[in-house]
């Protein structure tokens, strides 16, 4: 062998070995930040499948076959309409179908992680004399959850399946007439061979209300048994939060009692109710027996890796790494802004008839949007951090959305002080800035932060969630904090119990 042939095969050993180790290093950062994708689609589909095993246990002989289910083996398209990736002219359209940050998502195989709330809706709306309360920050997707359950449970025949929002002005009694015109337009869509008997449900049902001015508990105990003579019914009220009268929400308490208590064939899932759960449960203590708490916390890094990479893989795109990175740092648990920067960043890299998803799209959406979000969080911003003469209040909401915080979101001052030293490039301890935060508390700026506790041992959170990401673009966009600094920052958590 000629010396000229071994140095030829040398180097080709060197340049494969080369490629060998950077691969490895690229997958160990990769899984340091998140688990291998495939291992997460996996753990996702063996979850489903349990999931959809024990709703078909439960429903016994339904027939129940859920459409556009996971398995251990990939997407089971058996029932759905079977479709190419887009075309990319056609793909700029479909992004905004796949990431839809204004709405909630309605597609079984668009929605990602939640497979704990959604096992224990399953298990409520088996269990007779059993209803939920789905409650939760703002932003975390409790609607998202609401619409894919409604499509499970209305897959089942032996059950009708209601949705209704509140509003501000809504009463107990305006809920539950937007309910009863809901079921008179499902019983009229029905074509199966239970339609005639629910139409004669609800028509009964009907003639029994028709003299009631103002619905109460014992109205709704009526109407729901007649209706449930024909199916179970479950009922979704969505936006609880929104509904303002006190005494609806004693009524509402006093609905899931007696319901609870006759064992009528009906659930009630209360979705949004975010602090008011304790005024609920408060006014009839007995009803916690019958009321499943369903958290919904902020998700999980892989839950909203997982967001971006199943959308993507349906438009035939890709993402680089570090582009996913930053993506879920910012994001900070809210599946609202991970679509809405993917949306964003996924557009940009169409623009430039790219299929992958660089750091640069994502730096561009960023920039984009810190100056093009909601009209609310833009207010929010201005009125925590505007001020006549020069201060640190920007600063310091930054060095807030960058502090560590507990599960509930609430950080102490003393979690401000590096990131704030970071931010302003020089030491800054407690003295220095408490005044802002505390500020920062009070109407005249929001509140831009809500504080709990008693004195020296107050602990902070954003009033808006919402508020907490854009402020991290703005800084980014700003160059205030750059891509490094804030993954440095919350790849960690603190897991100190809020005051």
């Amino acid at each position: 062998m000629t010396p000229l042939l071994i140095l030829g095969l040398v180097i080709v050993i060197g340049l494969s070995l080369a490629a060998f180790g950077t691969a490895r290093i690229r997958e160990s950062k990769r899984r340091a930040l998140l688990v291998d994708p495939q291992v997460q689609r996996s753990a996702r589909a063996d979850a489903l499948d349990e999931l959809h095993s024990q709703a078909r246990e439960a429903a016994h002989k339904t027939g129940w076959a859920p459409v556009g289910r996971w398995t251990s083996s990939g997407r089971d398209r058996s029932t759905d309409t079977e479709r190419e990736a887009p075309v990319p002219r056609e793909r700029w359209i479909h992004v905004g179908e796949v990431f839809s940050p204004a709405a909630p998502i309605h597609r079984q195989d668009l929605f990602a992680g939640r497979q704990q709330q959604m096992e224990d809706l399953i298990n409520v709306g088996f269990e007779r004399g059993q209803h939920a309360a789905v409650f939760g920050e703002r932003g975390v997707g409790k609607t998202s959850l609401a619409t894919i359950m409604t499509s499970v449970f209305a897959a089942l025949e032996n059950k009708i399946v209601v949705r209704v929002n509140c509003d501000a002005t809504d009463t107990f009694d305006s809920v539950w007439r937007k309910v009863i015109d809901e079921i008179h337009v499902l019983a009229a869509l029905r074509a199966d061979d239970r339609a005639d008997p629910l139409r004669s449900a609800v028509e009964a049902a009907e003639n029994e209300m028709s003299d009631v001015t103002q619905m109460r508990a014992n109205d709704v105990r009526k109407l729901l048994r007649m209706v449930s003579n024909a199916l179970d019914c479950i009922v979704f009220i969505d936006e609880f939060e929104r509904l303002k009268d006190p005494q609806s929400t004693a009524s509402f308490a006093e609905t899931i009692k007696i319901l609870s208590d006759e064992s009528v064939s009906a659930t009630i899932v209360l979705v949004g109710v975010g602090d008011n759960l304790e005024e609920l449960l408060s006014e009839h203590g007995s009803i916690e027996r019958a009321l499943a708490q369903i958290h919904m916390p902020r998700m999980s890094p892989e839950e909203l890796a997982d967001i971006v990479e199943r959308g993507l893989e349906i438009l035939d795109m890709k993402i680089e790494h570090d582009a996913l990175a930053t993506i879920v740092n910012i994001s900070k648990g809210l599946p609202h802004f991970t679509h809405l920067i993917t949306q964003s960043a996924a557009r940009a890299a169409i623009d430039e008839a790219e299929r992958e998803i660089t750091a640069q799209h994502v730096s561009s959406a960023i920039t984009k949007l810190s100056y093009r979000t909601q009209e609310t969080v833009l207010n929010a911003y201005g009125v925590a951090t505007t001020s006549k003469r020069d201060t640190i209040y920007p600063q310091v909401l930054l060095a807030c959305a960058l502090a560590p915080s507990d599960q509930q979101g609430f950080f102490s001052a003393a979690d401000v002080v590096e990131p704030l030293s970071e931010v302003m490039a020089r030491p800054y301890p407690i003295p220095s800035f408490s005044r802002h935060l505390h500020a920062l508390s009070e109407t005249s700026r929001g509140p831009a932060l809500q504080r709990r506790g008693s004195e020296h041992r107050y602990r902070f959170r954003f009033m808006n969630p919402l508020l907490q990401p854009y402020v991290l673009m703005k800084g980014i966009a700003e160059g205030s904090i750059l891509d490094s600094q804030l993954e440095r920052f919350l790849t960690g958590t603190n897991t100190e119990d809020a005051g």
